[in-house]
């Protein structure tokens, strides 16, 4: 049986009013439902590695750590694996508690950041700078030799050129590796065969002639 309420008002049926050209308001949502993130099959194996790391004693807490590895495999799904697997090495070494995703993710970004590229200390306007004062000074027969332009920090500087080597080394290399002629040596200004016989490359006669020195062998009995 149905009461009648002392104000007519109450009694009417609870409508809704919709204008003209209007519809009528729906209680279910038309947004599509969140995708699920997607968990690799290499990032749920290491994050199962980790729990075999850090299983519960208790038979109890079995169900609550399965959950708990299901939750941190979603947080890290988009953390490369192997900087998941080298975080997750690392931290059991260091660590008896089982790590959090945050404790993961900021052993990777360290990977990461030792393997960045280490800043440039020259400037390349610097660099440029000196390969173009060397490439002139090659490109000129009367520069000098021996040396070369480096680049720094605070600009270029003419340094010795370790690399050169003169046409006097270059007879004293011959002579020491023994393909020098006699042709040679009377060639060799004279103060380059006086280097060479205190260097004991040459010897030189009373008569002022220089010969090649023959070296004696190092090993008894050849």
């Amino acid at each position: 049986m149905e009461h009648a309420h002392g104000n007519p008002l109450f009694n009417k049926p609870l409508t809704a009013y919709v204008g003209q050209g209007q519809t009528r308001p729906s209680t279910s949502s038309d947004r599509p439902a969140p995708s699920r993130r997607q968990v690799s099959a290499k990032t749920k194996e290491a994050i199962a590695k980790l729990g075999l790391r850090y299983r519960p004693t208790s038979q109890t807490d079995l169900e609550a750590h399965a959950g708990q590895l299901a939750m941190l495999a979603t947080d890290l799904h988009d953390l490369p694996v192997d900087l998941l697997e080298r975080a997750i090495g690392d931290w059991s070494v260091k660590s008896p508690f089982m790590p959090k995703a945050f404790d993961l993710v900021q052993l990777a970004k360290g990977y990461l950041a030792k393997a960045q590229p280490q800043q440039r200390e020259v400037p390349t306007d610097w660099e440029d700078i000196a390969r173009r004062r060397n490439d002139r000074m090659n490109a000129d027969p009367e520069a000098r030799r021996g040396v070369r332009w480096v680049a720094n920090a605070t600009g270029a500087t003419l340094e010795l050129d370790p690399t050169y080597r003169t046409d006097m080394d270059r007879f004293m290399g011959k002579l020491h590796d023994r393909t020098a002629t006699a042709r040679d040596v009377e060639r060799a200004p004279e103060v380059w065969r006086k280097i060479a016989e205190e260097r004991g490359y040459l010897r030189r006669f009373d008569d002022g002639a220089f010969v090649i020195r023959e070296r004696r062998c190092e090993n008894v009995g050849l």
